[in-house]
């Protein structure tokens, strides 16, 4: 087990590595796009029509992974890897052809689609909406063979795929004109070459495409019993984004710029920490369902939690401290000017209350997944969706566009609560106070941090420039270390146990040479 423990640490903290460059290049081409169009009708009509890809792409993305890695792997343990390859090719037909489906479909509803997500029907609007499909398609593909990687346990290549698309899109947005078809074409570009590069890596891990014998009648049972419940729930979780725009378009010009900019950066905890832990577990919690050994599942789900609670509450109590400061540095330039720091800084803040529900919920929800019972993450998906829609309505005649980030936060954080609370019931026998009290450290040293520099930012009223950012949030980070050391959580036991080791092995090196 603690061989485990260790590749478990290690493994996680190489993909978290990886992951926040892709995520890290991803958000300097959300600068880009902020510095060229700011809070424009330009950046708006872009972020509404990469609405669609994101959109499709996500729900395919979730109902793949969940899908294909537990019957996959299930055949590749329990019967051979010719069956689990011959698997694997199979799916990826059924995958084509649901595609084709769906661009038929994306085609032939172009009109009530545009009129209801677009400011305006024109030709330009119906011109990038159709560049956006295929678009939809390669993003799509690239997460089928992403998941194919995982399943091998290959997670390095997937976590780069992203990057790979960053790189090409800021390319494209640099030497094209500034409008907004070099947007949608550097889009376009950089999707097919994110596909062209996880392809050539999976044909290298065993994806073969020269043999398949089609699926049996009980693939397609074992499919769609999983895919289905778990296709609604992510159209239903999916909606959120869509629900914004459809909300946002009676809200002042530059709204939804500035909710995507604050979303997207608030996205980043969850969107490289717990996607790469949940992304790690997955498998494995999918091989220990098979095997029905609920305790390793249990074991592995809370280092999971407790990891993603030491890494992703910090990122929480900087955003909330110095949200206007970072976003002022990370976006204020060109035609993001000082107002729209600070429209998207408020937004921030809210977004910033709910990356812990979010993040949480990734993982509980693998286990759920795992072991089959997509029914049950999906309904909570299901009625956080609907009490977002609900207080919508309520909040932003109210509150404007922090209306949609106040109802966004509270329900992604009420679906946590209701997921944990059936995971708690389910597992009853195997917690104990042991594990809240492991939570709790880790918790307690968090709320201390925030409140030592709330206090000292509310005493000490000054103008951050650059360094004395980066230096109050490497405090940050210091003073929250110290607390968890101080409280003895096992995973700042491991950190400092790492820095020993390298710093060990460094002065070694020096010796020697």
């Amino acid at each position: 087990m603690k061989r485990l423990n260790e590749g478990f640490f290690n493994a996680t903290i190489l993909v978290i590595v990886f992951t926040l460059l892709g995520r890290a290049l991803g958000f300097v081409r959300e600068q880009i796009i902020a510095g060229y169009y700011g809070t424009s009708l330009t950046a708006d009509v872009f972020v509404t029509a990469f609405t669609l890809p994101q959109y499709i792409s996500n729900i395919f993305g979730g109902v793949i992974t969940i899908a294909f890695i537990p019957l996959f792997l299930e055949k590749k343990n329990e019967k051979s890897n010719e069956l689990a390859s011959n698997f694997s090719l199979d799916f990826f037909f059924l995958l084509l052809k649901i595609l084709i489906v769906y661009a038929i479909i994306a085609v032939a509803s172009s009109s009530w689609i545009i009129d209801k997500m677009f400011f305006a029907s024109s030709s330009a609007t119906f011109y990038i909406y159709f560049l956006m499909i295929p678009v939809t398609l390669f993003m799509t593909l690239s997460l089928f063979f992403s998941a194919y990687l995982n399943a091998q346990k290959s997670f390095i290549v997937p976590t780069l795929s992203p990057l790979v698309m960053s790189v090409f899109f800021i390319f494209g947005v640099i030497i094209f004109p500034i409008n907004i078809n070099s947007l949608v074409w550097s889009s376009l570009i950089s999707a097919f070459i994110a596909l062209a590069f996880i392809v050539i890596y999976s044909k290298r891990a065993g994806f073969n495409y020269n043999r398949t014998s089609g699926f049996e009648k009980k693939d397609y049972k074992n499919i769609s019993t999983i895919a289905f419940p778990m296709a609604v729930g992510s159209i239903f979780l999916q909606s959120t984004t869509v629900i914004d725009k459809f909300f946002a378009k009676q809200l002042p010009e530059g709204s939804i710029a500035a909710l995507n900019y604050a979303f997207k950066l608030t996205q980043l905890p969850s969107g490289i920490f717990a996607t790469a832990i949940s992304t790690l577990i997955f498998p494995t919690l999918a091989v220990l369902a098979s095997q029905k050994n609920e305790k390793g599942a249990f074991l592995i789900l809370n280092k999971g939690i407790r990891l993603t609670l030491f890494i992703t509450l910090p990122a929480i109590i900087i955003l909330l401290l110095f949200s206007k400061s970072i976003t002022e540095l990370l976006f204020e330039r060109g035609a993001f000017n000082s107002a729209a720091t600070q429209i998207t800084s408020n937004a921030v803040v809210i977004y910033s209350i709910g990356i812990l529900g979010t993040s949480l919920t990734m993982l509980i929800s693998r286990y759920f997944y795992a072991r089959k019972n997509t029914w049950i993450p999906v309904s909570t998906n299901v009625g956080a969706t609907l009490l977002n829609v609900l207080f919508s309505f309520i909040l932003v005649e109210r509150m404007g566009y922090l209306g949609l980030a106040t109802s966004y936060s509270i329900s992604v954080s009420l679906n946590f609560v209701a997921l944990a609370a059936i995971y708690g019931i389910k597992q009853r026998k195997f917690i104990s106070v042991s594990n809240f009290k492991d939570y709790s450290k880790i918790v307690v040293s968090s709320c201390l941090t925030y409140t030592l520099f709330s206090l000292v930012l509310k005493l000490n009223k000054m103008d951050l420039n650059t360094l004395l950012l980066f230096i109050l949030i490497i405090m940050v980070c210091v003073v929250y270390f110290v607390l968890c050391r101080v409280m003895k959580t096992e995973e700042s036991i491991k950190v400092t146990l790492k820095l020993s080791e390298f710093i060990k092995r460094s002065s070694q090196k020096v010796l020697s040479n």
